[in-house]
């Protein structure tokens, strides 16, 4: 809701960084404009998705979170064309370099939040994500004609809509903070595992193997950072994979599979055989159907 009142003001501040503060004074050079910073953000969100595809379901809410940033990032590069028109072609096209990479960020990492509220006893994510999309749907358009209101109350005055930008700005990061902090995921990613493994061995330490305990979701979700990177985490010293990284032959598959046919896990740790950097380390795991929750913390050992 918020984020579609700034978007009304960004836009605006465009229009009236062209010096178009009139219908009759749209030209051929404001459209040409247009069409060259759509066509560049459309390249840059090409190229972010290349590069960044595989990163977004193990990190949604930190991803989601930082797709807030820049995407308030460009809304501010839209409102300075309107206090620096000179800069116009430039403001503009980053800016819509920022809101095309924050919305495929958003995009992607929007199932894996709807995951997250899915009946464990149900396939029923299509059901979540048809009721996400209308609500989405319905309070973006409340927000655009509340944000069509608001512009026609302030005016064009640069102080006034700068006021108002930032003021709409800071609400929403506050908002999507505390929406991402309430997700909670029932599902390992590397910094969950890490602080799982971590909990288990100091709880194991302290009250003996059988008294251990680990964290439960929720508690996992108050603690977790969604903006900045872990930062215990070595992810160039230590990788965490498939037993496809480690490259078993038929044979030492095989063996394995006969040694621990009875287990609901099989760990194999070796070198990351898919990676160039010789140095990385490779932690595979392989889980079955049946796991329970004291063969999870087993395979994490």
């Amino acid at each position: 809701f918020i984020n579609a009142n700034v978007h009304v003001f960004g836009t605006q501040s465009l229009l009236l960084g062209l010096g178009i503060k009139n219908r009759n004074s749209l030209g051929l050079g404001a459209a040409l404009t247009f069409v060259l910073k759509d066509a560049l953000g459309k390249i840059v969100r090409m190229l972010w998705a290349s590069r960044m595809g595989r990163k977004f379901d193990p990190d949604a809410k930190r991803w989601r979170f930082r797709s807030a940033f820049v995407f308030a990032a460009g809304n501010g590069l839209e409102v300075a064309t309107y206090v620096f028109p000179q800069f116009f072609l430039l403001f503009a096209t980053v800016a819509n370099c920022c809101k095309q990479v924050s919305m495929l960020t958003s995009s992607a990492t929007r199932n894996a939040l709807y995951n997250s509220f899915r009946d464990g006893k149900r396939e029923n994510i299509g059901d979540i994500t048809a009721k996400g999309e209308a609500q989405i749907a319905v309070v973006d358009l409340l927000g655009i004609a509340s944000g069509v209101s608001l512009s026609r109350a302030v005016g064009v005055s640069v102080k006034s809509v700068l006021s108002v930008w930032i003021l709409l700005q800071a609400v929403e990061i506050f908002c999507m903070y505390h929406e991402i902090r309430s997700v909670v995921f029932r599902m390992l990613n590397f910094e969950r595992l890490y602080h799982v493994v971590d909990e288990f061995v100091s709880s194991a330490a302290d009250v003996g193997l059988e008294m251990a305990t680990i964290p439960t979701p929720e508690e996992m979700a108050q603690t977790e950072k969604i903006f900045l990177p872990p930062a215990h985490l070595a992810r160039r010293a230590i990788a965490f994979g498939s037993l496809g990284r480690a490259k078993l032959s038929p044979e030492e598959l095989s063996e394995l599979m006969q040694i621990f046919r009875k287990e609901k896990f099989i760990l194999v740790v070796g070198e990351n055989q898919k990676s160039r950097r010789r140095w990385y380390r490779l932690l595979g795991r392989r889980l079955r159907r049946g796991r329970s929750r004291k063969n999870l913390r087993k395979a994490r050992l």
